[in-house]
């Protein structure tokens, strides 16, 4: 599989990439530029000249000069490397981390009354981002399906966390899930449950199976409100269906569509939540994905993409200024994206079988 031509960034306006096309919309920086072509895959990336890396890293030890590089292979530190970039490439890496928050950092100078907790809240726009670009990676028929793992009333932040990672580690092990993205929310009862959207099948009995075992494990030791019987009950992991069919929703397929921006919608964007731990996190397929590309002024025009644009629910404020699509975005964006993400997730996959 050969990799689709890519955008090279104009250089003479290396800094001047004010505009990202999303499947959302159009956002407009006011007071910056945006540094790269290619954005939101947290792994791989495509440099000024249009090349691509499939891994970060390689990207970043290639920046590195070598009277930097110390003797025992330890080189630059990827702050560093991408501080370096910003400075003399002209461009810059975001979101170094692969994960979208982090646990509270060490604040041993602190005393304890002093001490803050690390608040975590969801990046709405771009968990929106990573689904529909996930959609539109996919190849032959198009699957999400969304959902909900709901814990007993009454159970501690750190232990729901606790119980929902070893649930995830037990189905990645035996093979049984893949690729997700999932959002933590806080029920009424105050109690954390978590949303998952999973684009492949997933059977719901194996799943609420080892969430019972695991439910068990913390019943006996006394960190849920649940005795360890009731845990034979439990199936508080639930797929979304139709309220009238009761048939599982496909949330990818074209009738659906409408159904899918309802939902995320409803558990996402209207989602203010803080938490102690991360609010939301995805797999590598999720994070490995390309989710905008960037423009100058001049290529917009040329585009002739303003027509496209439902100025009239434009949303503006002192830095940025956000216009959505009237009916989805133009099939170049769509089918571009297609393409390159497909080549890096099948890239991906093949390293990961050598390895």
């Amino acid at each position: 599989m050969t990799p689709p031509p890519l955008l090279k960034v104009p250089p003479s306006v290396i800094a001047d990439l004010p505009l990202k096309v999303t499947q959302s919309g159009i956002t407009m920086l006011k007071l910056n530029s945006m540094r790269v072509r290619y954005c939101g895959n947290k792994h791989s990336h495509v440099d000024i000249n249009g090349k691509l890396w499939l891994e970060r890293s390689e990207f970043l030890a290639h920046l590195k000069p070598k009277d930097e590089v110390k003797k025992k292979g330890r080189g630059l530190k990827p702050a560093a490397v991408a501080n370096k970039l910003q400075n003399d490439v002209g461009t810059k890496i975001n979101d170094l981390s692969t994960s979208s928050g982090d646990l509270p950092t060490d604040t041993n100078n602190l005393s304890t009354t002093a001490r803050r907790v690390k608040e975590n809240r969801i990046n709405k726009r771009e968990v929106r981002g990573r689904i529909l670009a996930m959609i539109n990676s996919e190849r032959g028929k198009k699957e999400l399906y969304f959902w909900t793992v709901t814990f007993p009333a009454g159970t501690a932040d750190d232990v729901a966390f606790k119980m929902y990672n070893i649930w995830l580690t037990s189905l990645r092990k035996w093979k049984l899930l893949k690729n997700y993205i999932w959002v933590a929310e806080r029920q009424q009862n105050k109690t954390i449950h978590f949303h998952i959207a999973i684009p492949h099948k997933m059977n719901v009995h194996r799943a609420n199976a080892m969430m019972q075992g695991t439910l068990k494990t913390f019943a006996r030791r006394g960190e849920i409100p649940f005795h360890p019987n009731q845990c034979k009950r439990y199936n508080g992991v639930d797929i979304a269906k139709n309220r009238n069919t009761k048939r599982v929703t496909n949330f990818a397929i074209k009738k659906g569509s409408r159904s899918l921006i309802t939902y995320l919608t409803k558990y996402i964007a209207k989602n203010d939540g803080t938490f102690p731990h991360l609010a939301w996190h995805n797999s590598r397929g999720y994070s490995g994905l390309f989710t905008g590309i960037t423009l100058t002024i001049a290529e917009f025009k040329q585009l002739k993409l303003l027509p496209l644009l439902h100025r009239e629910k434009r949303f503006s404020n002192d830095y940025i200024s956000f216009i959505p699509w009237i009916d989805g975005p133009p099939p170049w964006y769509t089918d571009h994206l297609f393409k390159l993400n497909s080549y890096v997730q099948s890239q991906l996959d093949l390293l990961s079988t050598k390895n």
